[in-house]
């Protein structure tokens, strides 16, 4: 009888040592309520802000946004330009009395100038990475002179600009070689323009469809069909 009793103890003990070893077991492979929040958080996506749209200042008088809209250069009533990108970092700011025009020449790395002060105007480039102001030339004129459009050559290293000069449509070309020149359009106005880097032409079709071609400051023979 005692012998019967020894075994049936050892064996209820074998059985409560399963039993504990089993859900020992199963707690080690189930994730606990921490662990499980953990991983949620693991996978989680992350929300990546966009980056914003370059707005000029309400108070700006001129400003020009680079190609890609990385870089905005603007023009305030303090007489000074600031350059800034679209993290709200300040990349330049130096003063410009008399500010006309503002055009960048490239993304974000040269930005031409147009300024009239003490009587004369003045053209040239702002080089950011150097923070250097580099006037080009100075245009002695008593008449208003006001810039329409500006075509830069990379390729050339040269600027071709419209402008008007006491009403008068003119065609302004500067080369560091060469200096200045500038070209009056004989009384057409410009409907359409458009501008080969590589070959430094500029190309500018008149009101009743002639193209004017330019290259290197000087006009080249007129064709009479505008671009295809």
């Amino acid at each position: 009888m005692k012998s019967w009793k020894k075994y049936l103890m050892l064996f209820a003990s074998v059985v409560v040592l399963q039993m504990t070893g089993f859900y020992a077991l199963e707690q080690y492979l189930t994730p606990s309520g921490e662990t499980s929040s953990f991983s949620a958080v693991a996978v989680a996506k992350v929300s990546v802000p966009i980056e914003e749209h370059l707005q000029p200042p309400d108070t700006a008088l001129l400003y020009d946004i680079d190609a890609k809209g990385k870089t905005m250069a603007y023009y305030t009533h303090q007489s000074q330009v600031v350059i800034t990108n679209q993290k709200k970092q300040t990349l330049g700011l130096f003063d410009l009395e008399g500010a006309q025009y503002l055009q960048w020449m490239d993304n974000g790395k040269t930005l031409f100038y147009f300024v009239h002060h003490w009587g004369k105007y003045t053209f040239g480039v702002y080089k950011v990475a150097e923070q250097e102001l580099v006037p080009l030339y100075d245009m002695e004129s008593g008449n208003r002179v006001s810039i329409e459009q500006l075509f830069k050559s990379q390729y050339a290293q040269s600027i071709y600009f419209l402008y008007t000069e006491d009403g008068q449509k003119r065609l302004g070309f500067y080369e560091s070689m060469f200096g200045f020149k500038s070209i009056g359009l004989n009384g057409f106005e410009p409907k359409k323009t458009w501008f080969d880097e590589k070959e430094n032409i500029l190309s500018i079709q008149d009101e009743v469809g002639v193209v004017h071609r330019y290259q290197n400051g000087r006009e080249m023979p007129a064709k009479s069909s505008a671009q295809n």
